[in-house]
Parts: structure tokens; C-alpha cells; sequence
């Protein structure tokens, strides 16, 4: 499967260590399935059923690691571990902030990093950021078939 350049950004910037990768709000799971030579557990999140339903069905052969969850993706329960990374591309700023937050709540201080990809309310989202003492690891801006696209990966602060 040809991926775009945007797909390929967001597959570099999941740490290579990272032994399972949670690809939400993953629509048609192009993100995941890039990964998917790299020997990890990929979760694929949507709340919509028949696309998960689809991603399933086109995966089933698959040999890889691979599993699928129909629920919001401010409710998935992470392992919450340094070997695991978290994707949120594709969705506006405020929902990668109510997924984060949601996540935040539910188990404290985070461990796992957090690849964003938000389309939009950018400002906002560093402000949360800041707010909840993440770190900006790596930040880049590209553009894909004519649009620009912001990749920030973070982890929250070692609490010391």
C-alpha cells in the first residue's frame, strides 16, 4: 500500500521502541498498517463501527498483531508504559485535547508518548500541553498535497 508523505512523517516519529501503538480515531487505519512491518501490537480506536468493522475485515489474514476497539477514544484504557506510543492525527485540537485529558484523569501521570497530528486549534492545544507539564520532544510542520500539517510528539514531565 502507497502511503502519503504525511503517513510516512507520523510512522517516524513513533518511537522505535515502542512495542504497541494505539492508532485513534484511526479511520481507514493507514497510519497502523504502515507500522505493521515493525514487529509491534498495532490498536486501531474508532467510535464508528462499520469502520472498524472494515479495518477488521481487510486485516483478517493479516499475521500481525493487531487488535480493534469500537469506543470513544477518550475511554480506551492505555497500559499507560515508556514502550508505547499513542497516535491522535486527523481530529481538531479539541478533541485531541478531550482525549488527552480524559486519559490524564483516568491514570495520573502519563508515561506513554503522544504523537498529535490536531487539523486545527493549534494554540490551544500547546496551551493544554504546557498546562499538563508535557515535554515537546520533536516538532515538525510539512505539507502534503498541498496542505500543512503540524506532527508534535510529547511526554508528560518525569515527576521527580
Amino acid at each position: 500500500m502507497k502511503t502519503s508523505y504525511r503517513i510516512n512523517e507520523l510512522k517516524k516519529a513513533v518511537n522505535k521502541n515502542a512495542e504497541v501503538v494505539w492508532d485513534l480515531c484511526c479511520d481507514h487505519g493507514k497510519i497502523g498498517i504502515s507500522l505493521f512491518k515493525e514487529n509491534r501490537k498495532i490498536i486501531f480506536v474508532d467510535q464508528v463501527e462499520h469502520i472498524i468493522s472494515n479495518l477488521r475485515k481487510k486485516l483478517e489474514i493479516s499475521k500481525f498483531n493487531t487488535k480493534f476497539q469500537v469506543i470513544d477514544a477518550k475511554e480506551i484504557n492505555i497500559f499507560n508504559s515508556k514502550d508505547e506510543s499513542i497516535i491522535i492525527a486527523g481530529v481538531g485540537g479539541h478533541t485531541c485535547i478531550d482525549i488527552m485529558s480524559n486519559i490524564l484523569d483516568r491514570f495520573g501521570h502519563l508515561k506513554s508518548e503522544f504523537i498529535l497530528s490536531p487539523q486545527k486549534n493549534l494554540i490551544q492545544v500547546y496551551e493544554f500541553l504546557r498546562l499538563n507539564q508535557f515535554n515537546v520532544i520533536s516538532e515538525k510542520i510539512i505539507v502534503d498535497s498541498k496542505v500543512k500539517y503540524h506532527i508534535i510528539k510529547v511526554k508528560q514531565k518525569v515527576l521527580s
